[in-house]
């Protein structure tokens, strides 16, 4: 069929009743010689709506407001759709449509990693609505210098390309703070229309990233690569994505001669200085140690900055290497420099969960374990946590808190989770113990705390009646009698405070 020989009235119509996927109008492309030399997704791009409504951490029981956001999605082989995973973190409702309107269709997330930032969504029980659509294919082979267009949906459907080059090839964060990945630096004068910075990014009508960022000052947009998202969905083919290894060690420059000479560097190796290990993780596992120079991953040397030749980008961190590059279940060869001598070290790359950290370094999806004590608040500590407190979190949040999130290493023994007394709503079960918060839970009614679960367990027995809750500072213990504290928790639920506890 022409669409072109149809009255324009009766051309919408069809647009609009067919639903799925359906070619956009020529219109739409502006005529320049960058556009004309791309393929146009019109088959492939689809709006996504996302209400999303997160935890409250500082009054667990409650959810903030809800948000909707719009985002542009790309279609991807298997009839599904791949966005950010910031988009859809705390989502409770997701929905499609094509660019220019009509049926929306209800998704669900199939698969999300936070740290790789990549989620795919797939219909909801409604198979076939994107059968129509053109899966786009991923490109890999995006280079410095090359052409990219950063696609957007107009409010009347109109597809939008704003094309850029590609200036930088470097490592920077995705979502979650801490973890650097490789990025696309994209000169681009562009303008957010859909509100949301999931806007995918083709070079030639194949993908070649999904926009993270844009500084308008600099006219530079960060651009997530084909690299990631190949990996992800290559992974997700295969069985799921095992998520990006953690080699867990922190390190620092080897630049300062005074340093190399305590050392005992030679002026022509590089390397970095390990200056800690996490516990029980792949490093500490391997045998390295505090005190170790890494100059070599693979067949890779480190320089004293930390960067390594990479073939196609030049040069990159070399945790590139050994967490982009390599993956879970594969080996690295580091080649260490110990009391002045040359060894080499085998590490197994696994990858440790959120929830296997002393502190969760992020929670989504789920909300803050918590436990409610006649007014008085307990809680698993989590970076969440400690972020509710503001941009300035670093400055403002309890200072022991703060404390224990730089040096787990110093609680986790006997302990899964860092319990804490968050704060005390003034009750006839908590009189004289209103002013206390941020205190550190040891024992309850005897019995060593390694998590609110064991927690609860340990209020099931309070000894001569009374709760005996300890910490590791001053005051060093409070007494709740429990029959009061079950009325006041009643009344507590009868006021708002429901659910009393969040404990698996």
């Amino acid at each position: 069929m022409n669409h072109s020989s149809l009255p324009f009235s009766l051309f919408l119509l069809l647009l609009v009743g067919l639903g799925g996927c359906q070619q956009a109008p020529e219109a739409a492309v502006p005529e320049t010689e960058a556009a004309e030399s791309m393929l146009v997704p019109d088959e492939s791009l689809v709006r996504v709506f996302v209400t999303t409504q997160p935890h409250n951490f500082r009054q667990p029981w409650q959810k903030a407001e809800a948000r909707r956001s719009q985002a542009v999605g790309a279609v991807v082989a298997g009839e599904r759709v791949l966005v950010t995973g910031n988009l859809v973190a705390d989502a409770t409702f997701i929905e499609i449509e094509p660019p220019e309107g009509g049926s929306k269709v209800i998704m669900e997330v199939e698969e999300v990693d936070y740290e790789a930032n990549l989620a795919v969504l797939r219909p909801q029980g409604e198979a076939g609505f994107l059968a129509d659509c053109r899966p786009l294919e991923i490109e890999g082979a995006a280079r410095k210098g090359d052409p990219l267009s950063i696609w957007q949906i107009e409010d009347n459907g109109d597809l939008f390309p704003v094309d850029g080059t590609i200036t930088k090839v470097s490592m920077d964060t995705y979502f979650l703070p801490g973890s650097f990945f490789l990025v696309y630096e994209v000169k681009a004068a562009f303008a957010n229309k859909t509100g949301s910075l999931t806007v995918p990014v083709l070079k030639d009508g194949k993908l070649a990233g999904i926009l993270l960022g844009y500084s308008a000052q600099n006219e530079t947009a960060t651009v997530l690569p084909a690299s990631m998202i190949d990996r992800f969905l290559t992974a997700l083919d295969e069985g799921g994505f095992p998520g990006i290894p953690t080699i867990g060690i922190t390190y620092s420059r080897t630049e300062d001669p005074q340093f190399r000479t305590y050392l005992g560097l030679r002026e022509e190796v590089g390397g970095v200085f390990v200056s800690n290990i996490v516990k029980d993780s792949v490093a500490d596992l391997s045998g390295l140690a505090v005190g170790d120079v890494i100059v070599q991953i693979d067949e890779h040397p480190i320089d004293k900055r930390g960067f390594y030749d990479h073939p196609e980008y030049g040069r990159l961190q070399f945790s590139h290497w050994g967490r982009e590059v390599r993956g879970v279940g594969d080996t690295l060869i580091l080649k260490i420099v110990r009391d002045g001598e040359l060894m080499e070290k085998e590490v197994e790359l696994t990858r440790k969960e959120p929830e296997e950290y002393l502190i969760d370094p992020y929670v989504f999806d789920r909300g803050p374990r918590f436990l409610m004590l006649g007014g008085a608040l307990f809680q698993e500590l989590t970076r969440n946590y400690l972020v509710s407190f503001g941009k300035d979190w670093r400055d403002d949040a309890p200072f022991d808190l703060l404390y224990a999130l730089s040096n787990p290493d110093e609680f986790e023994e006997g302990r899964e989770k860092l319990v804490f007394l968050s704060y005390v709503i003034p009750t006839p079960a908590t009189v004289g113990y209103e002013g206390l918060n941020s205190l550190i839970v040891t024992k309850v009614n005897g019995q060593t705390i390694a998590s609110l679960a064991t927690m609860k367990e340990a209020l099931a027995q309070p000894i001569n009646g009374i709760h005996t809750i300890e910490f590791e500072d001053s005051p060093n213990a409070i007494h709740l009698d429990a029959a009061l504290v079950e009325r006041i928790n009643q009344a507590l639920q009868q006021q708002g405070v429901s659910p009393l506890e969040r404990v698996e």
